[in-house]
């Protein structure tokens, strides 16, 4: 296996794709339906959607890992959210937007994001506070929470992955 070095987003994909692999593709959360779920597969995959977001937001790698922090908050707060393939693209999306907002000095408007992730102004909007809540508003990761975040996705994403909530490090700070 090659050693090449992976930007957090990439390494993030590599991840969830696993996870994603061993799921039902419609499979939604406990047969709920959230905000997160689309009525249909999502004709991009989820590597390019996450590459385009890469490519159009303008952001540090940090807010990568701060918004796999968060989707994986979202799971263990949220016992009826189910991990899928209907849902991760705007997971991540709505989670790197408050990754965005959260670390950096300048984002966007909503309406831009929107566009760059391909859902109307009203759905991002709903999305966001849908994850917000999910959170329950908490964004605040801490140093030693983040980095042994990084590091876990880091090895995790090297090895087979069974399961669909994530729950990387061992030892975590709530």
């Amino acid at each position: 296996m090659s050693k090449a070095k992976y930007e957090s987003w990439q390494l993030i994909v590599r991840l969830l794709n696993k996870i994603l692999s061993n799921l039902d593709p419609l499979g939604m959360s406990d047969g709920i339906l959230t905000n997160f779920d689309s009525c249909e597969l999502p004709t991009i995959s989820f590597h390019d959607y996450l590459a385009r977001i890469r490519k159009y937001i303008d952001c540090s790698e940090s807010c990568f890992i701060l918004a796999f922090i968060y989707i994986d908050r979202a799971l263990q707060n949220n016992s009826f959210l189910t991990l899928s393939c209907l849902n991760v693209h705007r997971l991540a999306l709505a989670a790197t937007i408050l990754a965005v907002k959260y670390l950096e000095d300048l984002y966007s408007r909503n309406i831009i994001y929107a566009k760059i992730g391909g859902v109307t102004l009203a759905e991002l909007n709903v999305l966001e506070s849908s994850m917000l809540e999910m959170l329950e508003y908490n964004l605040y990761v801490s140093p030693d929470q983040f980095f042994q975040y990084a590091e876990e996705l880091q090895l995790q994403s090297l090895k087979t992955v069974s399961y669909t909530h994530l729950t990387l490090p061992t030892n975590r700070e709530v």
